[in-house]
């Protein structure tokens, strides 16, 4: 069993303050605090292990960054590797930050980072080589997150896919050895 995390209002009950001070100090302002009560708050912070929830402060502040989910079998082998590291970049320029996980080809650890990933509240998720497709688009209806399909997936879906047509390449590489000999 995991401890409470501790509140802005635990360490200001430990400091004998109020939360708009503890505030103050966390944020360096908007108003002055006397040496003598940020110490007492620091000491009351350190004491009860104080973490910011970030997440809260993220809905209070209008967001900069976006978030995307990208899924990829092995981000370790060169063309996810490859493939990662150009949408990363693309998601960049239009202010998204991209959320990463390795699948492994497993069914059940797709739709695990594919719901966790809903529940951060990315606004898109891109999978490289599926391997849930039905469940994993079925999450994403639901949630109303658009899905784009990349590579290959193991099961028919309807939705947007990007990839090779191989058959073509198959065609323009045996006409290419047939040309040559």
């Amino acid at each position: 069993m995991t401890a409470k995390r501790a509140t802005l209002a635990d360490v200001a009950r430990r400091a004998g303050t109020s939360t708009a001070v503890v505030s103050y100090v966390l944020n360096d302002g908007p108003r002055p605090v006397s040496d003598a009560l940020r110490a007492k708050v620091t000491a009351a912070l350190d004491e009860l292990n104080y973490r910011p929830d970030r997440a809260a402060r993220a809905l209070r502040r209008p967001r900069r960054w976006r978030h995307l989910g990208l899924l990829v079998p092995d981000v370790r082998l060169p063309l996810f590797g490859t493939l990662v590291g150009h949408i990363e970049i693309e998601a960049r320029h239009r202010d998204h930050l991209t959320l990463i996980g390795n699948t492994a080809y497993d069914p059940e650890r797709e739709i695990e980072f594919a719901a966790a990933f809903v529940d951060s509240g990315i606004e898109g998720l891109i999978v490289v080589g599926g391997a849930n497709g039905p469940a994993t688009a079925e999450l994403c209806r639901q949630a109303r997150i658009p899905i784009v399909w990349v590579h290959n997936n193991r099961d028919h879906v309807d939705a947007g896919m990007v990839g090779a047509d191989h058959v073509q390449a198959g065609r323009l590489a045996a006409g290419h050895l047939a040309r040559d000999h």
